[in-house]
């Protein structure tokens, strides 16, 4: 009985995290805020990361944001600069370069909510990346200092999508208890 119990807790665990992140809907912001990942080795963006970039071009073209914050990073020396791609391909479907940012030290969640929280200080922020990854995403940026926050994603789905929500599941109680100190960073200021 007591495991029947368990698996019942662990199913409606996962139906809040699937009802949050399908219901968090974006909100006209200053800055999106398009979360890295992948890139091929000839250099263009994952169709999973290409799918993200076309949803912020979607809303800057739609007038729900007036930037483009891309982060990712530079996970190897010698590796390639996911910020710079990411920049190269919005610049390519006609976003100006004046209103694209990049952070080439987004690393992870963590470091893109610290970062951006340094770079957009009390600005509006639309992130953008895959529905799963929303509510940790959101947790991790209000940890971060970020107030006003809603998400965005794209309609891309893939069979790694089961395994990736299932991580969440465990990613997110661990952003949660994280102490404090691991959600500040020096940065010199918002630059908005």
């Amino acid at each position: 009985m007591m495991v029947v119990g368990i698996v019942l807790v662990g199913i409606l665990y996962l139906v809040v995290i699937a009802f949050t992140a399908l219901h968090t809907g974006p909100r006209r912001a200053d800055l999106a805020v398009v979360l890295g990942n992948e890139v091929t080795a000839s250099g263009a963006p994952s169709k999973r990361l290409q799918a993200r970039l076309d949803t912020a071009v979607s809303l800057y073209q739609g007038g729900f944001v007036r930037r483009v914050l891309v982060s990712g990073g530079i996970e190897q020396p010698g590796s390639r600069d996911e910020a710079a791609i990411m920049a190269a391909y919005l610049m390519a479907q006609g976003i100006p370069p004046s209103t694209i940012l990049q952070d080439p030290n987004g690393i992870d969640t963590l470091a893109t909510s610290r970062n951006t929280a340094c770079l957009a200080g009390q600005s509006s922020v639309l992130a953008v990346t895959q529905w799963f990854h929303v509510p940790r995403t959101l947790i991790a940026m209000r940890r971060a200092g970020l107030r006003d926050v809603s998400a965005a994603w794209p309609d891309y789905v893939e069979w790694r999508d089961i395994y990736s929500f299932l991580r969440e599941a465990v990613a997110i109680p661990a952003y949660i208890l994280k102490p404090a100190s691991a959600w500040s960073g020096g940065c010199g200021g918002p630059i908005l």
